[in-house]
């Protein structure tokens, strides 16, 4: 799946402006943010030479409205502390190409329990 939307522009350009337009002092905007911010990192670090050219200088961007957004002495202390865990999430997402990946399951349990035990495969799983 990160290798198919890897090489989806259309995607990518989809995340990016999604990320762009939101406001980061609004905290009803921050889940959107945080869904958007882990795919970034996904696709980034799945497929940095198709992902890396449209999401990085949006990342770079947010990056950059995070920093003022923190700066504000308005800002209250709660927002702050939000904004300082999406930053660290933006930083994240930027180096994601140099960090390993994770596997969602075990493997040898995968291979158990639905080929051994001859279980019905569902969702988008293929059989043998």
């Amino acid at each position: 799946m990160r290798e198919h939307l890897g090489q989806r522009e259309e995607f990518l350009r989809a995340l990016a402006y999604e990320l762009n337009r939101s406001d980061v002092r609004n905290v009803r905007e921050r889940l959107l943010r945080e869904n958007i911010l882990n795919t970034a990192f996904r696709l980034h670090q799945c497929k940095p030479e198709s992902a890396g050219p449209i999401l990085l200088p949006i990342l770079n961007q947010q990056k950059i409205v995070l920093g003022e957004a923190l700066a504000d002495p308005e800002a209250d202390e709660d927002l702050k502390e939000m904004l300082t865990e999406e930053l660290e999430q933006v930083d994240m997402a930027i180096a994601a190409p140099s960090q390993p990946f994770a596997r969602n399951f075990d493997q040898e349990t995968e291979v158990e329990t639905v080929h051994e035990k001859k279980k019905p495969i569902q969702g988008l799983a293929l059989g043998k």
